[in-house]
């Protein structure tokens, strides 16, 4: 993987040249995450990232905290050049760069394995920047062995004792997946209907409107019966505010700035929550947002900083 740096190298191949010909295969397996700052960036740059000749890859958000990994460890790696592996790096750091700074943790590493030679990298996080620190080697018998795995034989062709225990682990592995990734608990979320939304300290200047949509929360912000009608109204309200946050609120919906949007349960606890700018709403037009259904979901809130 290519670096401003270049890797150790055979010596019998000077450090400055890369190896021979396209990579014949690809392996990428591990996983970044971190805390959300800003959604609808973190999403952008997955579907970058996903983009880049290295596979797909999926996002998870629970909590204000995100995850993504690779939904293929094995990959076809004929266009995954240098510039494609420049073009991924880029797109590592933009999903680094849309996390909340300093909580961004990995262990993504990747395997490019050509005629000759063998490229690792592993990807590690140097203050603000994800670089890759890449070992090369000369490829090995076990190298190709991994390329053309041995055929394993069909399942029917197994006495119907080991099928069926087979069958019943599959399920419960599925069952446990769909645990692990909040697919279950999104199946029985609270019906959007039933949150009690709180505008915050926005009050009656913003209105929201909650539909429940594959699993998720979809939320529509738009101009409450209290939205200033004019910049001098607005001027005026936050001229005669007399304490710091509801300055700080008129500040926001003078700019279009940034709030959050939070889900909290009965306890008032924070189980999830998106970042989204109030910028169309300067324009009269509705802003969403997608938080992921839960079922111990009790109440929507809008807040002027991240929960914690």
């Amino acid at each position: 993987m290519n670096g401003d740096r270049p890797p150790p190298a055979p010596e019998d191949r000077h450090p400055e040249q890369e190896p021979d010909g396209r990579p014949e295969s690809l392996h990428i397996n591990g996983l970044l995450d971190g805390r959300v700052l800003d959604e609808s960036e973190l999403r952008q740059a997955v579907a970058t990232l996903s983009g880049c000749g290295a596979g797909t890859f999926h996002l998870d958000i629970q909590g204000g905290r995100f995850s993504i990994v690779p939904t293929e460890p094995d990959q076809p790696a004929e266009s995954f050049g240098p510039e494609a592996q420049q073009e991924f790096l880029a797109g590592l750091q933009a999903v680094a760069d849309s996390a909340q700074p300093g909580s961004t943790e990995l262990n993504l590493r990747c395997k490019l394995v050509y005629a000759a030679e063998v490229m690792e990298t592993l990807f590690v996080v140097r203050g603000k920047a994800i670089e890759p620190v890449t070992r090369r080697r000369r490829r090995s018998e076990k190298d190709t062995a991994m390329q053309d795995p041995p055929q394993r034989p069909p399942l029917f062709g197994k006495n119907r004792r080991e099928a069926i225990w087979l069958v019943a682990a599959g399920l419960l592995t599925c069952a446990f997946l769909a645990w692990q990734l909040g697919l279950i608990d999104r199946a029985f979320a609270r019906p959007a209907d039933q949150l009690v939304v709180d505008t915050g300290p926005f009050g009656d200047m913003l209105s929201i409107q909650t539909e429940f949509s594959w699993g998720n929360y979809v939320v529509t912000l738009r101009r409450g019966p209290g939205y200033p009608a004019s910049a001098s109204e607005l001027a005026e309200r936050k001229q005669d505010a007399d304490d710091l946050v509801t300055r700080a609120t008129y500040t926001l919906i003078e700019t279009g700035g940034k709030l959050f949007v939070q889900l909290l349960d009965e306890d008032g606890r924070l189980l999830s929550e998106a970042a989204r700018e109030l910028r169309p709403l300067l324009e009269d037009k509705p802003t969403k947002t997608e938080l992921p259904g839960r079922s111990s979901a009790r109440r929507l809130r809008l807040a002027l900083n991240a929960g914690k």
